[in-house]
Protein backbone atom coordinates (compact mmCIF):
# COMPACT_ATOMS: atom_id res chain seq x y z
CA UNK A 1 0.00 0.00 0.00
CA UNK A 2 1.73 3.01 -0.96
CA UNK A 3 1.88 5.92 1.49
CA UNK A 4 0.29 9.41 1.26
CA UNK A 5 3.22 11.06 -0.34
CA UNK A 6 2.41 8.67 -3.00
CA UNK A 7 -0.75 8.73 -3.66
CA UNK A 8 -0.80 11.07 -6.08
CA UNK A 9 1.96 9.63 -8.25
CA UNK A 10 -0.12 6.73 -8.07
CA UNK A 11 -3.12 8.66 -9.03
CA UNK A 12 -1.53 10.21 -11.98
CA UNK A 13 -0.79 6.91 -13.18
CA UNK A 14 -4.32 5.83 -13.28
CA UNK A 15 -5.18 8.34 -15.17
CA UNK A 16 -2.88 7.49 -17.52
CA UNK A 17 -4.33 4.19 -17.32
CA UNK A 18 -7.13 5.66 -18.42
CA UNK A 19 -6.19 5.11 -21.68
CA UNK A 20 -6.11 1.41 -21.29
CA UNK A 21 -9.51 1.67 -19.34
CA UNK A 22 -10.81 3.42 -22.42
CA UNK A 23 -9.37 0.67 -24.83
CA UNK A 24 -11.38 -1.96 -22.59
CA UNK A 25 -14.92 0.01 -22.03
CA UNK A 26 -17.33 -0.91 -24.68
CA UNK A 27 -19.02 2.25 -24.43
CA UNK A 28 -15.85 3.96 -24.90
CA UNK A 29 -16.84 4.88 -21.21
CA UNK A 30 -14.92 5.05 -17.68
CA UNK A 31 -16.51 2.81 -15.03
CA UNK A 32 -16.17 3.46 -11.66
CA UNK A 33 -17.21 1.55 -8.73
CA UNK A 34 -17.82 3.40 -5.80
CA UNK A 35 -17.85 0.56 -2.76
CA UNK A 36 -18.90 2.04 0.77
CA UNK A 37 -20.98 1.58 3.94
CA UNK A 38 -24.17 3.39 3.25
CA UNK A 39 -26.14 1.50 5.44
CA UNK A 40 -26.77 1.05 9.39
CA UNK A 41 -25.10 2.93 11.92
CA UNK A 42 -22.38 3.88 9.52
CA UNK A 43 -23.56 4.68 7.06
CA UNK A 44 -23.28 8.70 7.56
CA UNK A 45 -19.38 8.08 7.20
CA UNK A 46 -20.29 6.06 3.86
CA UNK A 47 -22.07 9.02 2.53
CA UNK A 48 -19.63 11.55 3.17
CA UNK A 49 -17.36 9.75 0.91
CA UNK A 50 -19.97 9.46 -1.68
CA UNK A 51 -21.02 12.87 -1.97
CA UNK A 52 -17.51 13.91 -1.50
CA UNK A 53 -15.96 11.46 -4.67
CA UNK A 54 -19.20 12.83 -6.99
CA UNK A 55 -18.92 16.44 -6.16
CA UNK A 56 -14.96 15.86 -7.99
CA UNK A 57 -16.40 14.08 -10.59
CA UNK A 58 -18.90 16.92 -10.97
CA UNK A 59 -16.40 19.51 -10.85
CA UNK A 60 -14.29 18.09 -13.50
CA UNK A 61 -17.38 17.83 -15.75
CA UNK A 62 -17.99 14.54 -15.75
CA UNK A 63 -15.00 12.86 -17.05
CA UNK A 64 -11.78 11.54 -15.03
CA UNK A 65 -8.47 11.54 -16.97
CA UNK A 66 -10.58 12.89 -19.52
CA UNK A 67 -12.90 10.44 -20.47
CA UNK A 68 -16.63 9.99 -20.10
CA UNK A 69 -17.18 8.64 -16.55
CA UNK A 70 -20.01 6.36 -15.13
CA UNK A 71 -20.14 6.26 -11.80
CA UNK A 72 -21.56 2.74 -9.85
CA UNK A 73 -22.44 3.40 -6.66
CA UNK A 74 -22.99 -0.25 -3.92
CA UNK A 75 -23.43 -0.44 -0.43
CA UNK A 76 -20.67 -2.48 1.30
CA UNK A 77 -23.20 -3.08 4.21
CA UNK A 78 -20.16 -3.32 6.16
CA UNK A 79 -20.41 -6.95 5.85
CA UNK A 80 -17.17 -8.58 4.16
CA UNK A 81 -19.41 -11.50 2.21
CA UNK A 82 -21.48 -9.20 0.88
CA UNK A 83 -18.56 -6.65 -0.11
CA UNK A 84 -17.16 -9.95 -1.92
CA UNK A 85 -20.10 -10.61 -4.02
CA UNK A 86 -20.70 -6.83 -4.86
CA UNK A 87 -16.86 -6.21 -5.49
CA UNK A 88 -16.84 -9.04 -8.02
CA UNK A 89 -20.11 -7.84 -9.73
CA UNK A 90 -18.40 -4.52 -10.47
CA UNK A 91 -15.74 -6.01 -11.86
CA UNK A 92 -17.15 -9.15 -13.83
CA UNK A 93 -20.47 -7.70 -14.96
CA UNK A 94 -20.18 -4.08 -14.67
CA UNK A 95 -16.77 -3.87 -16.41
CA UNK A 96 -15.31 -1.57 -13.69
CA UNK A 97 -12.51 0.00 -14.66
CA UNK A 98 -11.41 1.67 -11.02
CA UNK A 99 -13.02 0.63 -7.93
CA UNK A 100 -13.09 3.55 -5.39
CA UNK A 101 -13.85 1.99 -1.78
CA UNK A 102 -14.10 1.23 1.14
CA UNK A 103 -14.43 3.15 4.79
CA UNK A 104 -13.73 -0.10 6.74
CA UNK A 105 -10.39 -1.75 7.06
CA UNK A 106 -12.54 -5.26 7.30
CA UNK A 107 -13.99 -4.70 3.65
CA UNK A 108 -10.71 -3.33 2.64
CA UNK A 109 -8.73 -6.76 3.23
CA UNK A 110 -11.89 -8.72 1.70
CA UNK A 111 -12.17 -6.94 -1.14
CA UNK A 112 -8.72 -6.14 -2.19
CA UNK A 113 -7.51 -9.51 -3.58
CA UNK A 114 -10.87 -10.41 -5.85
CA UNK A 115 -10.31 -6.94 -7.35
CA UNK A 116 -6.80 -6.32 -7.98
CA UNK A 117 -6.12 -10.16 -8.95
CA UNK A 118 -8.16 -8.90 -12.37
CA UNK A 119 -5.70 -6.02 -12.77
CA UNK A 120 -8.40 -3.20 -11.66
CA UNK A 121 -6.96 -0.59 -9.74
CA UNK A 122 -8.49 -0.09 -6.11
CA UNK A 123 -8.54 3.53 -4.74
CA UNK A 124 -9.38 3.38 -0.70
CA UNK A 125 -10.12 7.26 0.56
CA UNK A 126 -10.26 6.02 3.93
CA UNK A 127 -9.25 2.68 5.16
CA UNK A 128 -5.49 1.73 5.42
CA UNK A 129 -4.91 -1.47 6.84
CA UNK A 130 -0.92 -1.08 8.12
CA UNK A 131 -0.65 -5.02 6.85
CA UNK A 132 -1.15 -3.91 3.23
CA UNK A 133 1.93 -1.68 3.71
CA UNK A 134 5.22 -2.99 3.05
CA UNK A 135 5.57 -6.60 2.46
CA UNK A 136 1.85 -6.45 1.79
CA UNK A 137 2.45 -4.00 -0.81
CA UNK A 138 -0.01 -4.35 -4.09
CA UNK A 139 1.14 -2.62 -7.26
CA UNK A 140 -3.09 -2.17 -7.93
CA UNK A 141 -4.06 -0.93 -4.59
CA UNK A 142 -3.78 3.22 -3.89
CA UNK A 143 -5.06 4.93 -0.60
CA UNK A 144 -5.76 8.60 -0.54
CA UNK A 145 -5.73 9.30 3.17
CA UNK A 146 -3.15 7.52 5.69
CA UNK A 147 -2.19 4.21 6.62
CA UNK A 148 -3.99 3.70 9.96
CA UNK A 149 -2.14 3.89 12.50
CA UNK A 150 -0.79 7.50 11.72
CA UNK A 151 -3.83 9.98 12.47
CA UNK A 152 -3.80 7.90 16.24
CA UNK A 153 0.02 8.52 16.71
CA UNK A 154 -0.60 12.21 16.77
CA UNK A 155 -3.03 11.76 19.33
CA UNK A 156 -0.31 9.62 21.21
CA UNK A 157 2.52 12.48 21.13
CA UNK A 158 -0.42 14.59 22.39
CA UNK A 159 -1.32 12.60 25.21
CA UNK A 160 2.40 11.74 26.19
CA UNK A 161 3.16 16.17 25.77
CA UNK A 162 0.17 16.86 28.07
CA UNK A 163 2.06 13.85 30.96
CA UNK A 164 -0.62 11.76 31.18
CA UNK A 165 1.09 9.20 33.22
CA UNK A 166 -1.80 6.32 32.44
CA UNK A 167 -4.63 5.90 29.96
CA UNK A 168 -6.77 3.50 29.03
CA UNK A 169 -7.07 2.21 25.36
CA UNK A 170 -10.48 1.30 23.52
CA UNK A 171 -11.19 0.56 19.62
CA UNK A 172 -13.38 -1.82 17.77
CA UNK A 173 -11.92 -5.33 17.28
CA UNK A 174 -10.98 -5.04 13.92
CA UNK A 175 -7.44 -4.40 11.97
CA UNK A 176 -8.29 -0.57 11.87
CA UNK A 177 -8.96 -0.75 15.70
CA UNK A 178 -5.84 -3.00 16.45
CA UNK A 179 -3.98 -0.30 13.97
CA UNK A 180 -5.27 2.48 16.04
CA UNK A 181 -4.12 1.38 19.31
CA UNK A 182 -0.88 0.37 18.23
CA UNK A 183 -0.16 3.92 16.26
CA UNK A 184 -1.59 5.62 19.53
CA UNK A 185 1.03 3.67 21.63
CA UNK A 186 3.90 3.60 18.66
CA UNK A 187 4.16 7.65 20.19
CA UNK A 188 2.83 7.02 24.26
CA UNK A 189 5.21 5.60 26.88
CA UNK A 190 3.09 6.21 29.45
CA UNK A 191 1.69 3.39 31.40
CA UNK A 192 -1.79 1.35 29.33
CA UNK A 193 -3.77 0.91 32.68
CA UNK A 194 -6.20 -1.27 29.86
CA UNK A 195 -6.43 -2.02 26.50
CA UNK A 196 -9.98 -2.77 25.54
CA UNK A 197 -11.12 -4.42 22.47
CA UNK A 198 -15.22 -4.31 21.39
CA UNK A 199 -17.02 -5.83 18.65
CA UNK A 200 -17.58 -3.50 15.62
CA UNK A 201 -20.53 -1.85 15.78
CA UNK A 202 -21.22 -2.28 19.83
CA UNK A 203 -23.38 0.56 20.55
CA UNK A 204 -23.82 -0.06 24.66
CA UNK A 205 -20.50 0.52 26.25
CA UNK A 206 -21.94 0.59 29.92
CA UNK A 207 -19.19 -2.55 30.69
CA UNK A 208 -16.10 -0.73 29.06
CA UNK A 209 -17.66 2.49 30.81
CA UNK A 210 -17.33 0.63 34.09
CA UNK A 211 -13.76 -0.33 33.84
CA UNK A 212 -12.95 2.85 33.06
CA UNK A 213 -14.26 4.22 36.37
CA UNK A 214 -12.12 1.59 37.83
CA UNK A 215 -9.63 2.47 36.60
CA UNK A 216 -8.98 5.71 37.21
CA UNK A 217 -6.83 6.68 34.16
CA UNK A 218 -5.60 9.66 33.62
CA UNK A 219 -6.96 9.57 30.15
CA UNK A 220 -9.02 7.70 27.53
CA UNK A 221 -7.62 7.19 24.68
CA UNK A 222 -10.80 5.91 21.78
CA UNK A 223 -11.19 5.36 18.55
CA UNK A 224 -15.15 4.56 17.72
CA UNK A 225 -16.27 6.07 14.56
CA UNK A 226 -19.72 6.25 13.56
CA UNK A 227 -22.72 5.45 15.32
CA UNK A 228 -20.36 3.11 17.89
CA UNK A 229 -18.59 6.89 18.46
CA UNK A 230 -22.04 8.65 19.19
CA UNK A 231 -23.23 6.61 21.55
CA UNK A 232 -19.60 6.38 23.39
CA UNK A 233 -19.58 9.94 23.71
CA UNK A 234 -23.32 10.68 25.30
CA UNK A 235 -22.65 7.49 27.92
CA UNK A 236 -19.27 8.52 27.95
CA UNK A 237 -21.15 11.53 29.94
CA UNK A 238 -23.83 10.21 31.34
CA UNK A 239 -21.44 8.08 33.57
CA UNK A 240 -19.84 11.17 35.25
CA UNK A 241 -16.92 10.70 33.48
CA UNK A 242 -16.56 13.66 31.61
CA UNK A 243 -13.48 14.68 33.95
CA UNK A 244 -11.59 12.22 32.94
CA UNK A 245 -10.07 13.57 29.52
CA UNK A 246 -11.45 11.79 26.64
CA UNK A 247 -9.13 11.56 23.17
CA UNK A 248 -9.89 10.02 20.62
CA UNK A 249 -10.15 9.90 16.10
CA UNK A 250 -12.93 9.01 14.39
CA UNK A 251 -14.95 9.39 17.10
CA UNK A 252 -15.69 12.89 17.98
CA UNK A 253 -15.41 14.35 13.94
CA UNK A 254 -18.29 16.32 11.31
CA UNK A 255 -20.02 12.85 11.34
CA UNK A 256 -20.89 12.43 14.49
CA UNK A 257 -20.89 15.94 16.21
CA UNK A 258 -24.43 16.42 14.77
CA UNK A 259 -25.90 13.82 16.78
CA UNK A 260 -23.58 14.14 20.01
CA UNK A 261 -24.21 18.17 20.45
CA UNK A 262 -23.06 19.48 23.67
CA UNK A 263 -21.99 15.48 24.86
CA UNK A 264 -19.02 16.28 23.00
CA UNK A 265 -18.29 19.39 24.51
CA UNK A 266 -14.34 18.96 25.71
CA UNK A 267 -13.71 15.92 24.28
CA UNK A 268 -11.12 16.22 21.60
CA UNK A 269 -10.67 14.56 18.66
CA UNK A 270 -7.41 14.50 16.34
CA UNK A 271 -7.76 14.47 12.12
CA UNK A 272 -6.00 15.02 9.14
CA UNK A 273 -7.95 18.09 8.02
CA UNK A 274 -10.69 20.38 9.40
CA UNK A 275 -13.42 21.98 7.39
CA UNK A 276 -11.81 25.22 8.74
CA UNK A 277 -8.64 24.60 7.15
CA UNK A 278 -7.26 28.19 5.96
CA UNK A 279 -5.90 27.27 2.45
CA UNK A 280 -7.87 28.79 -0.45
CA UNK A 281 -8.68 25.03 -1.84
CA UNK A 282 -10.06 23.63 0.96
CA UNK A 283 -12.12 26.71 1.57
CA UNK A 284 -12.95 26.36 -2.21
CA UNK A 285 -14.49 22.33 -2.04
CA UNK A 286 -15.78 23.34 1.91
CA UNK A 287 -18.43 25.80 0.43
CA UNK A 288 -18.96 23.89 -2.95
CA UNK A 289 -20.01 20.55 -0.53
CA UNK A 290 -22.10 22.88 1.79
CA UNK A 291 -23.78 24.28 -1.35
CA UNK A 292 -24.78 21.14 -2.91
CA UNK A 293 -25.29 18.96 0.06
CA UNK A 294 -26.49 21.04 2.74
CA UNK A 295 -24.64 19.66 5.63
CA UNK A 296 -20.61 20.07 6.77
CA UNK A 297 -17.87 17.92 5.27
CA UNK A 298 -15.44 16.15 7.37
CA UNK A 299 -11.93 14.13 6.99
CA UNK A 300 -13.69 11.70 4.60
CA UNK A 301 -15.48 13.55 2.62
CA UNK A 302 -12.37 15.32 1.87
CA UNK A 303 -10.23 12.08 1.22
CA UNK A 304 -12.84 10.79 -1.36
Amino acid sequence: MPSIRTTVLGLAMAATLAGTAFAQSSDDKLTVGLMLTLSGPAAVIGQQARDGFQLAVEDMGGKLGGLDTDVIVVDDELKPDSAVNKAKELVERDGADFVVGPIFSNILMAITKPITDEKVILISPNAGTSVLAGPGCNEYLFVSSYQNDQMHEVLGKYAEDKGYKKVFLMAPNYQAGKDGLAGFKHSYTGEVVDEVYTPLGQLDFSAELARIAAAKPDAVYTFMPGGMGVNLVKQYRQAGLEDIPFLSAFTVDETTLPAQQDAAIGFFGGANWAPNTDLPQSKAFVKAFEAKYGYVPGTYAMQA
